[in-house]
C-alpha cells in the first residue's frame, strides 16, 4: 500500500517538515496541489494524485482530520477516513459523511484491511 502526502503547501517544504520530524520515512510520495494550481478542497488536486500515480480514484483512501478535505475527496469518489481526535460532530455546513471515522491514526491502523 502506498502512502502519499497531498498538501496545499509547497512539496519541498512539506518534505523538509516531514524529514525534520522523522516522519518522512512513512510517505512514498509527497504531492503538492501547486502542481495543478488549484487547492484542496477543489477536485483537481485529488484527481491529480490519481493521474500522477496511475491509480483509479476508487483505489485511493484519503485520511484527514479536516472535514473540508474529506468533502473534497468524497466529491471525486475517493474513500475517506476522518481522524476525529476531539470527538467533534460533523459540521452541518459541510454536510459530508466520511466512509470511516477513527479517533486516532493508531486506531485506523488496526482497521486498514477494511478500508480498501
Amino acid at each position: 500500500m502506498l502512502s502519499i502526502l497531498l498538501s496545499n503547501g509547497e512539496a519541498h517544504k512539506s518534505d523538509m517538515l516531514l524529514s525534520n520530524s522523522s516522519l518522512r520515512k512513512y510517505f512514498d510520495y509527497i504531492i503538492s496541489a501547486e502542481e495543478v494550481r488549484k487547492y484542496k478542497p477543489s477536485s483537481e488536486p485529488y484527481l491529480h494524485v490519481s493521474k500522477k500515480l496511475n491509480l483509479q480514484i476508487s483505489q485511493i483512501a484519503l485520511v484527514s482530520s479536516n472535514l473540508w478535505d474529506i468533502a473534497g475527496a468524497k466529491s471525486v469518489g475517493m474513500h475517506t477516513c476522518w481522524i476525529n481526535r476531539e470527538g467533534k460532530k460533523i459540521n452541518e455546513e459541510i454536510n459530508v459523511k466520511p466512509d470511516y471515522v477513527f479517533s486516532s491514526v493508531e486506531d485506523m491502523g488496526d482497521n486498514l484491511s477494511v478500508i480498501l
